[in-house]
């Protein structure tokens, strides 16, 4: 169903940025966060296929990893076994088509036949955490002190806060209950801290 939905996406993409953005999209990974979106939406009552648009979550997701292996950042010239984008299209197309996931993540969304409520809940909650990793990551290129709480702090912004989003939105999808959304965000963020802790380990960080 995501797969599916990725593919659709992509094909309706201008056509000169089709290439890159099958490339970003469509080349493997896990889909943990859209997959922890429909799980949670079943989880609370829903069913996955309502939650569908919610698990834009992978566009913001994909960004991310864009934007990760520019040269300004960490200067990977590979991603899952395929030139990284920057590699394979230029830096100006993949900042430009990071550009483009993160806007359409939001426009996925708004454009879906959710409640409005949801819809305008959903967005906040995305944004707030695409801004939460953003702001990780600025002060990890910054520099930062290596104590444990600022450790922490950089670990549910990178990681943590776009693993919450994805429960969270899939509970709202679902029109779940207050406590079912602080379950869902409670579980998100602790997935995401343990993923990135053991990320940083796997990288003899």
């Amino acid at each position: 169903m995501i797969e599916d939905a990725l593919r659709d996406w992509c094909e309706n993409a201008p056509e000169h940025l089709r290439k890159p953005l099958e490339l970003a999209l469509l080349s493997g990974g896990h889909r943990i966060r859209p997959i922890l979106t429909l799980a949670w939406c079943e989880a609370s009552g829903g069913r996955a296929e309502d939650a569908l648009p919610m698990a834009a979550v992978e566009l913001v997701h994909t960004m991310s990893l864009i934007h990760d292996d520019l040269p300004c950042m960490d200067g990977a010239v590979e991603r899952r076994g395929l030139p990284a984008l920057h590699t394979a299209h230029g830096e100006a197309v993949a900042v430009l088509t990071g550009d483009i996931l993160l806007s359409a993540a939001f426009g996925v969304i708004a454009g879906s036949d959710l409640p409005p409520e949801q819809k305008s809940g959903a967005v906040a909650y995305l944004s707030s955490a695409a801004a939460a990793m953003a702001e990780a990551q600025a002060w990890e290129a910054i520099g930062y002190s290596a104590d444990l709480d600022a450790l922490l702090h950089i670990h549910a912004g990178k990681a943590g806060a776009l693993m919450e989003a994805a429960c969270v939105l899939g509970a709202m999808a679902a029109d779940a209950s207050g406590g079912q959304e602080d379950a869902a965000a409670r579980y998100g963020m602790g997935l995401g801290v343990a993923y990135q802790i053991m990320d940083d380990l796997r990288d003899g960080d």
